[in-house]
């Protein structure tokens, strides 16, 4: 009871909630090795059934690595793996990190396996984060383009989060670094109730993603 009244008090309850829903519903698509770009902790490591699961990650980044679980370090140059070696590759809220992304797309496309499944996922709108390794943000049409420019083919592309949520998850971040224990709690009960409102009305108002404009994150589904 206390664990899920902690989850959904929490600030970034929202767009941690919609994304991870997200993910899972194209998880079944990646199979066989996979390595995970940024694996950080490897938060939605459970959602795939795959033969293998590596995750790569860089030292030099915006955050520390005491909770990650990375297996494999890389200078942000070149992926340390053969051509063709993954059969599935994941990017979930890393591509804003990169600054040269053309080369890191190269070097997806290089170690990717032919016909291989990429499934990348980057944010619309949320603050400013990592800094200062932080460096753009997409629309749909932009990482559509991206890809596509790149020679990715698109099989699935969808929009994660509502206007409902978006507004919400900004609201509540700008009561984030709190240290005050009362106000520490009063958030957390704000919070609690603001993500409750907001899932019953996600639950009640059916929306098309292709017509949202104002999201949370991209994802997107593609093929080499």
């Amino acid at each position: 009871m206390f664990r899920a009244l902690k989850k959904y008090s929490n600030i970034t309850f929202l767009p941690n909630y919609e994304l991870r829903n997200a993910i899972a519903a194209c998880s079944s698509e990646i199979s066989g090795i996979v390595l995970d770009i940024g694996c950080g902790a490897k938060p939605y490591e459970d959602l795939f059934k795959c033969d293998a699961y590596i995750g790569l990650d860089t030292k030099n980044s915006g955050h520390n690595h005491s909770s990650s679980k990375v297996d494999v370090y890389y200078d942000g140059d070149k992926i340390p793996f053969p051509d063709e070696y993954f059969d599935g590759i994941l990017a979930f809220q890393v591509l804003e990190h990169v600054e040269d992304i053309e080369s890191m797309f190269s070097e997806i496309r290089r170690v990717l396996k032919k016909s291989g499944k990429l499934l990348v996922t980057a944010p619309l709108i949320w603050p400013e984060h990592e800094v200062p390794y932080d460096f753009c943000r997409w629309t749909s049409f932009g990482i559509s383009n991206l890809l596509e420019k790149n020679f990715f083919e698109i099989m699935q592309q969808a929009k994660v989060g509502s206007t409902h949520s978006v507004i919400a998850a900004l609201f509540l971040n700008s009561f984030g670094g709190k240290t005050n224990p009362i106000s520490k709690i009063l958030v957390r009960l704000l919070s609690l109730a603001l993500n409750a409102l907001v899932l019953a009305i996600s639950h009640f108002a059916v929306s098309s993603s292709k017509s949202r404009e104002t999201y949370f994150d991209n994802i997107v589904l593609v093929r080499k």
